[in-house]
């Protein structure tokens, strides 16, 4: 019997580090994140108590930071260097790095009973950073260690989602009578699943050619949806199944 091959290793992209003035480092013109004046002064505070921890991810090849604005956007109001990890990537990888980071981390549930048993045993003295630790305490709980997740998505099948000129389905990407309502009967038009995570950076630009998608995670497309909205200040507007 043929053994089963191993998988190739994952490449390491990883180049360089460096300690680097906050203000030479180059915002991403593709970055979709907004942050609060309570975000900022939340990692304000875990950076008096605790210090960095960890690098701003930079992209050698362009400039671009990938990962860590908000550290250096804070860095640069107390005139500090940042410390940085370089990777090498292709525009192209530097988007899919951009979409993935934070969207991917934000998908793991929480055990409400291990969060508060964590929070239980946390001293600090910050002001800022005691305010966000308090507001994560879990408000309700099944007893059981549950997940936070929520019970119900806000999504239901077949509503149609606007997302400024883009139309977004949760339904059966093979169906054709969604495929006819998400285009509105366009005839041609692409339509396009949002599995790769890539869809959120074409939303937010200025200008993107109009995208028609489908999917059928209603949870996921909650996520989109607020997503795009803190990314670009809008609202969207949902079209009830009919």
């Amino acid at each position: 019997m043929a053994r089963k091959s191993k998988p190739n290793p994952w490449k390491s992209r990883i180049v360089g580090e460096a300690e680097v003035p906050a203000d030479q480092l180059l915002a991403n013109p593709e970055n979709f994140r907004v942050h609060s004046t309570e975000q900022g002064a939340a990692l304000d505070g875990a950076l008096n108590s605790i210090g960095w921890i960890q690098r701003v991810i930079v992209n050698k090849r362009t400039g671009h930071v990938i990962d860590g604005h908000l550290r250096v956007q804070r860095a640069l109001r107390r005139g500090e260097s940042v410390p940085v990890v370089y990777v090498d990537l292709s525009e192209n990888e530097e988007r899919i790095a951009l979409a993935t980071l934070d969207p991917i981390a934000a998908m793991a549930g929480t055990d409400d009973q291990m969060l508060e048993q964590l929070l239980g045993e946390i001293t600090a003295d910050d002001a800022d950073l005691l305010e966000f630790l308090a507001s994560l305490h879990p408000q309700s709980g099944d007893g059981g260690g549950g997940s936070s997740t929520p019970a119900e998505a806000i999504t239901v099948w077949g509503e149609i989602i606007n997302l400024g000129q883009h139309r977004l389905l949760c339904g059966d990407i093979e169906d054709e009578s969604h495929q006819l309502a998400v285009t509105a009967g366009m005839p041609g038009a692409t339509i396009r699943d949002f599995a790769d995570l890539a869809i959120l950076p074409l939303t937010v630009k200025s200008n993107p050619a109009q995208l028609f998608v489908i999917h059928s995670d209603p949870f996921a497309i909650d996520g989109l949806v607020m997503a795009w909205e803190s990314a670009t200040g809008k609202t969207s507007e949902r079209i009830p199944p009919g």
